[in-house]
């Protein structure tokens, strides 16, 4: 499994990968009268296969771009992540880590178990809205 359950970015990582091995492939394509019938056809189709696969990595990623939702606003100011975490239930297990250093807090939320996630939630004010709280289809 993927750290993170990041499929699609290990995805696009293994292409690039294979973007080395594509360059060495393809200088053996063009066919010269030296080189063995072999090895051009092993070329030729070692570099139809790569680059199949980075081009379903693009078809995957302009899916995946489809389905992530917008931004509302753009979170470049203090107003607009705010507007991002108010009436989420997320703000009361961050309570009280205002004075805690950082590696404390960082214990204490990870002792907590809970992932969040910014998507379409209901709010401690029972309104729908997007906002990043507590995502219990993620899991821990």
């Amino acid at each position: 499994m993927t750290y993170n359950r990041h499929a699609l970015a290990s995805y696009l990582a293994f292409a690039a990968i294979l973007s080395d091995i594509l360059v060495i492939s393809i200088a053996g394509i063009p066919y010269s009268p030296g080189q063995i019938h072999v090895e051009f056809i092993a070329c030729f189709y070692v570099s139809i296969v790569i680059l199949g696969l980075m081009v379903l990595g693009i078809v995957m990623t302009m899916i995946w771009r489809r389905w992530t939702p917008d931004l509302p606003r753009t979170p470049d100011t203090i107003l607009a992540v705010m507007s991002y975490v108010a009436n989420s239930r997320m703000l009361d297990d961050f309570e009280g880590c205002e004075a805690l250093r950082s590696s404390e807090v960082e214990n204490k939320i990870n002792g907590l178990g809970k992932r969040y996630g910014y998507g379409r939630y209901v709010g401690v004010d029972g309104q729908t809205k997007w906002m990043v709280d507590e995502d219990c289809s993620l899991g821990a």
